[in-house]
């Protein structure tokens, strides 16, 4: 009854539903487990309904929260493991807010994510970001007087990407830089970069430190066959950050998302459909506005959120969180605007020198309004690091 209770009318029973999951689940929780799967049953395994969802969100609570999960009899282990595969459907349900469905990520970081994506290396899905102009720096829709650390964005302009290359749809999670910390030996300059919850991005690293997961990430990868010599892991630079966030002149009609196994490195990309970029100077990854709804900053979250959740915040190729969650690190030296052309001696120097200060870029979930840019902002800083700067990786030719 509270279970049926707490899904049509989750304002009213919730905490009811929490409170009675906490109070029984020590002395007695035979019980619990009943209301656990009375809350997650439901007649129709294709589609989520509300119901539904507030059942997932409230159980995934009572499981993170009040239930020990040691030593399940074979009944209690079934139920459990039921509701942690389906749990993952309730991050992209629009039937939650984006502040509940905050919430179920950090449910599911407690309990075990099952999703291989954001806990496993080799799993990390990429976005094919296809050779082609784009416009880059302050665009149609900045405000004249935004400067973020006194850089400037213009001259503005198109710039022309020549190659093909691969962006990971997420920022590097805790769980996947865990596993390059243990494998490789790493000594980290500090520690709480492993402590936040395993399916979040990792925070508090340093530039240095990213690009040693990079270097792991090429060696481990080639080593097991499935990247080619010419191909590198690495940080993006600001051209390739842009691009994946603001669209090319011409964008796929539908993105094209691989993991690392499946990716044929060795043949052309089939060309996608195109269609033109009506907004090849947007301000956001989506679009021109925002809202809470759209991106984890200026602490609506109050802190880091797991990947997939924003899913109205998409860029035209298909990557999440390029506006909010985390600032990302790009393998750039800070620089004047136009960035230089590829080949030059000044790219070259932007790309491969030793970086005094490093263009960071995208916003965080403790960013005002002005700071959430998709790509647009050159904000540098020192290579230090911060609660709220994390990183994303490419897949890109060696140049």
């Amino acid at each position: 009854l509270i279970a049926q209770l707490a899904r049509a009318d989750p304002d009213r029973w919730r905490e009811v539903v929490i409170l009675s999951g906490g109070i029984h689940a020590l002395p007695d929780p035979g019980p619990v487990w009943v209301l656990l799967k009375a809350l997650t049953d439901r007649e129709d395994t294709e589609t989520l309904t509300e119901p539904d969802a507030w059942g997932l969100r409230l159980a995934g609570e009572i499981l993170a929260e009040s239930v020990a999960l040691s030593d399940l009899n074979p009944k209690r282990q079934k139920i459990f493991n039921r509701i942690q595969h389906i749990l993952p459907e309730a991050l992209t349900t629009p039937h939650l807010a984006a502040r509940e469905r905050v919430d179920i990520g950090c449910f599911l970081g407690k309990i075990g994510d099952p999703r291989a994506a954001v806990t496993d290396v080799d799993a990390m899905p990429f976005c094919h970001v296809p050779a082609g102009p784009f416009f880059m720096g302050k665009g149609a829709y900045d405000n004249e007087n935004e400067v973020w650390l006194l850089v400037e964005e213009t001259p503005a302009g198109e710039y022309d990407l020549k190659y093909d290359y691969w962006i990971a749809q997420y920022p590097v999670t805790v769980a996947q830089f865990q596993m390059f910390v243990d494998d490789s030996g790493f000594e980290l300059g500090d520690t709480d970069a492993l402590k936040a919850g395993s399916n979040t991005p990792v925070v508090w690293v340093s530039q240095q430190e990213a690009l040693a997961f990079c270097d792991w990430l090429t060696r481990r990868w080639q080593q097991a066959g499935v990247l080619p010599e010419g191909w590198r892991v690495t940080l993006p630079n600001e051209p390739e950050w842009e691009k994946a966030a603001r669209g090319g002149l011409d964008i796929p009609a539908t993105p094209l998302v691989n993991s690392i196994a499946t990716i044929a490195f060795e043949k052309p990309v089939a060309r996608p459909v195109m269609k033109s970029n009506h907004e090849s100077q947007r301000r956001y990854p989506w679009g021109n506005l925002i809202d809470d709804s759209y991106a984890n900053y200026q602490m609506n979250v109050g802190g880091v959120s797991t990947p997939g959740i924003y899913f109205g915040s998409i860029s035209p190729y298909g990557c999440h969180d390029l506006a909010g969650n985390v600032w990302e690190w790009t393998r750039s030296e800070r620089g004047d605007y136009p960035y230089p052309a590829i080949g030059t001696h000044e790219y070259q120097q932007r790309e491969n020198g030793n970086p005094v200060v490093c263009v960071l870029r995208g916003g965080a979930f403790d960013g005002y309004r002005s700071r959430v840019r998709c790509a647009v902002r050159h904000g540098g800083r020192p290579v230090d690091r911060d609660d709220d700067v994390g990183f994303r990786v490419v897949l890109s030719p060696c140049r």
